[in-house]
């Protein structure tokens, strides 16, 4: 349901921020961006949201957000599926953000096109990401959900591999491609989610969940950093053929990696957690 949440605001926000702008001033758009951001805060106000018990050795600690973080990671750190399971996501990131980033030279440059170009290709991912949430919702995926979540990135390599072959004068298989990609982010996006959601203890998740949240942050800027040379030497289309090579090699490369494959079964969703204090943490 997030994943048809999310590709139903992709084809939506692109044509209701452009109308936005042809209505009102810059500080107008921005101040409806803080109005619904509130509309998001409110009812928070008036709603119960269970929250685990958080223990510590020493209660006079105060929580930061670094203890935190030092938190999740020892809880990840001796967990190997799900350590090499990031690990794969953040090299799909590194790979992933500069090809979308490069998006719009891709359209004025190889397919000489404009604006309406551009949003037509993000419209229609955003439908194929509306479809695809649809699709894993009523089917609900593998029994595994890991398998749902390696085809689905093989499915999205492809995507990417395919609009980076096309040809200029195609747009119409740009287009196909992009529908694809969209239809194979659900298959990734959703099962990773919901794998960590069922294994890490719900005492644990804020902290490792943040620390995922961080991590794959750290992935934007590396990736461009990468990909901004090597677009400029080989070509903006280079950069998708490499991306979506690599992203089909993590998912092919996975079915064989056994810590990844039952990484459902060998968690530690039931195990204890040690929290650490800061001065723990000062020691690591």
């Amino acid at each position: 349901m997030n994943q048809t949440m999310n590709g139903l605001l992709t084809i939506v926000g692109p044509p209701l921020g452009a109308l936005l702008l042809a209505l009102l001033p810059l500080h107008g758009v921005m101040l409806v961006d803080v109005g619904t951001a509130l509309f998001a805060v409110l009812p928070l106000f008036f709603i119960a949201i269970p929250q685990p018990v958080r223990s510590r050795e020493n209660g006079t600690n105060k929580p930061s957000i670094w203890v935190d973080l030092h938190e999740g990671f020892r809880y990840l750190w001796g967990w190997s599926g799900a350590m090499t399971l990031i690990g794969g996501a953040l090299i799909f990131k590194v790979a992933l953000t500069p090809a979308f980033s490069l998006l719009p030279l891709l359209v004025r440059v190889h397919f000489g096109g404009d604006a309406a170009q551009l949003g037509l290709l993000e419209s229609v991912i955003g439908v194929g990401i509306l479809l695809g949430g649809l699709a894993l919702s009523a089917w609900g995926g593998f029994r595994r959900k890991v398998y749902t979540l390696l085809m689905g990135l093989i499915g999205v390599g492809a995507g990417i591999v395919v609009l980076g072959f096309t040809p200029g004068h195609l747009f119409f298989l740009a287009l196909a491609s992009m529908f694809f990609m969209g239809l194979m982010i659900p298959m990734t996006d959703g099962p990773i989610m919901a794998i960590f959601q069922s294994t890490v203890a719900p005492q644990m998740q804020g902290r490792v969940f943040a620390l995922l949240g961080s991590l794959l942050s750290i992935t934007s800027p590396i990736g461009l950093a990468f990909a901004g040379p090597v677009s400029d030497r080989f070509g903006i289309q280079v950069w998708f053929v490499i991306a979506g090579i690599l992203c089909m090699a993590i998912g092919l490369v996975s079915f064989f990696i056994p810590a990844i494959l039952h990484i459902e079964e060998n968690h530690q969703a039931k195990g204890p957690v040690k929290t650490a204090s800061p001065s723990e943490v000062a020691a690591d």
